[in-house]
């Protein structure tokens, strides 16, 4: 059984956080106002790096990527710097923000995946939590949102 303790809203201001990144420091979501915003939650880094090379040309519509994981800062560090990551990484160790976000599974202390598109201004367009979605699905849909098709 899935617990979940926040959820997101579509039509709503995306839940402000500031976690570590895999720049070396922290990064605050409002901080990255101004361009489209693909959160994707996962448990472990290597899913979202899977993910980034099929979503990887989200940036020339001017949707950025930025994986959460349930990972410590200077593993996402180390990673991001070994594959030469085009996306920003965020490390949310706690699951606290995984948590805000509705996608942390408590009886598992894990996140399961998810994917919250945010607008320029900060307000939630799509809020897929606990699913997984095909790459290419997911694209055309944030083409389509986005107002990029």
């Amino acid at each position: 059984e899935l617990v979940i303790a926040g959820q997101v809203a579509v039509g709503e201001l995306a839940p402000d956080f500031e976690l570590d990144s895999s720049l070396g420091r922290p990064v605050r979501l409002s901080s990255l106002r101004g361009d489209w915003v693909l959160l994707v939650f996962a448990e472990r880094k290597e899913s979202l790096r899977a993910l980034a090379d099929t979503l990887g040309d989200l940036h020339t519509i001017g949707v950025r990527l930025v994986g959460v994981c349930d990972e410590k800062p200077r593993t996402i560090e180390s990673f991001a710097a070994k594959q030469h990551a085009s996306f920003l990484l965020l490390a949310d160790v706690t699951g606290e923000v995984s948590a805000l976000y509705g996608v942390w599974d408590r009886i598992h202390t894990m996140s399961v995946p998810g994917f919250v598109l945010i607008d320029r201004h900060g307000r939630v367009h799509i809020a897929l939590l606990g699913q997984v979605l095909p790459a290419a699905d997911l694209a055309r849909l944030v083409r389509e949102v986005s107002g990029q098709l």
